[in-house]
């Protein structure tokens, strides 16, 4: 059977991996770090062939693959689920000569290349390099307001993020956050207006350069701590609101030529308007998204993953569409993470780079 090679993949994702992909001929080969899962998920790697790599280091990754390059013969492709991981699975497939989803995911896992293609649908930002912070002109952020967010150009899971003042001691903020990011002085960052609102992401794929919706989810936080999401939620949010995030996403996939693949666009809803802050291209959303559009739409958890996966490596001859058996009318979903008031206020004490949203709390889907 044909090898698929996964570095990069979540714990909802991990439970219906071995369904999604042997029926079209693949068989999933994950590189992960397997004690990183929660214990409840550590027996859904029994049906897996599984190596402990470390995937958030590249030479590590490549150093292993090209030691044991027999037991990866029958490899055809790489993928991930994780699009932080598609510059790296770019440099794989070109070492060894695997299919995977394109050059065109690794560009738009940046958020500086998110930023070029889409600055009106995006806030005020400035592109720099760690090595450049010195020289960085920060007169333009004296119209933005006090509260700026800083983040790294390639990264997951809030790594990196940090939120800054405009003030006299800007400079001297920018400096410490950069030195102590772990991040190393060539990596590319972004600085950008802090917009309060609501977090939506608008879901969905594109096929042959079609956008294809499936839907909008509304995300409740506590603070910084995500609590609950609700899929679909179109219907509490006007018309210009959803008519403004389709039309950056559109224009997104016109302008970079993005033809085949998921996406989970994340907007901050203000008053007026919505602004992208994370276009998340190549991947659909974190935690229980694909248990909340399966759901909502009527269709089998694991046929949904095996389109998610196969769309950008088989193009056009994806045997797949959700769209040809979902429910028209999509069944509203949440998804409630179980946290105590005393374990929200744990969870607001730490910082984005030492807290992973929702790694090991139980989810109850509806």
């Amino acid at each position: 059977m044909k090898k698929l090679l996964l570095v990069g993949l979540g714990c909802v994702p991990l439970k219906y991996l071995a369904q999604a992909l042997q029926p079209y001929g693949y068989l999933p080969v994950v590189l992960a770090r397997r004690l990183a899962f929660p214990e409840q998920l550590q027996q859904e790697f029994d049906d897996l062939e599984v190596h402990d790599v470390d995937i958030h280091s590249a030479a590590a990754v490549l150093e292993y693959l090209r030691s044991y390059r027999e037991v990866f013969r029958d490899t055809v492709a790489v993928t991930s689920l994780c699009d932080a991981q598609f510059p790296l699975i770019e440099t794989l497939a070109a070492e060894f000569g695997w299919a995977s989803p394109g050059p065109t995911l690794a560009w738009l896992s940046l958020k500086n290349t998110v930023l070029a293609l889409v600055p009106e649908y995006s806030p005020p930002s400035l592109c720099f390099k760690a090595c450049d912070a010195l020289q960085l002109d920060l007169e333009p952020i004296a119209t933005w307001g006090k509260q700026l967010i800083i983040k790294p150009a390639l990264s997951s899971e809030g790594r990196g993020l940090g939120r800054l003042v405009a003030n006299e001691q800007l400079p001297a903020q920018l400096h410490q956050h950069l030195a102590n990011s772990g991040f190393a002085v060539e990596s590319e960052w972004v600085l950008q207006q802090q917009v309060a609102g609501r977090l939506l992401s608008f879901e969905g794929f594109v096929d042959g350069g079609w956008v294809r919706h499936l839907g909008v989810t509304s995300h409740s936080r506590i603070g910084d701590i995500e609590v609950a999401c609700t899929y679909p939620a179109e219907h509490g949010l006007r018309h210009a609101i959803t008519e403004r995030g389709w039309d950056c996403i559109e224009s997104l996939v016109r302008r970079a030529n993005y033809q085949y693949g998921y996406f989970h666009c994340q907007f901050i809803q203000t008053a007026t308007s919505v602004y992208l802050v994370d276009a998340n291209i190549g991947r659909c959303g974190a935690g229980t998204a694909l248990e909340l559009m399966a759901s909502a739409h009527g269709l089998c958890h694991y046929q949904l993953l095996a389109h998610m996966l196969l769309l950008p490596l088989l193009q056009a001859s994806c045997p797949l569409s959700p769209c040809t058996h979902a429910r028209r009318a999509p069944r509203k979903t949440l998804d409630s993470r179980a946290y105590s008031t005393a374990s929200i206020r744990q969870l607001q004490s730490l910082t984005w780079s030492t807290v992973r949203i929702g790694k090991n709390i139980p989810y109850a889907v509806r």
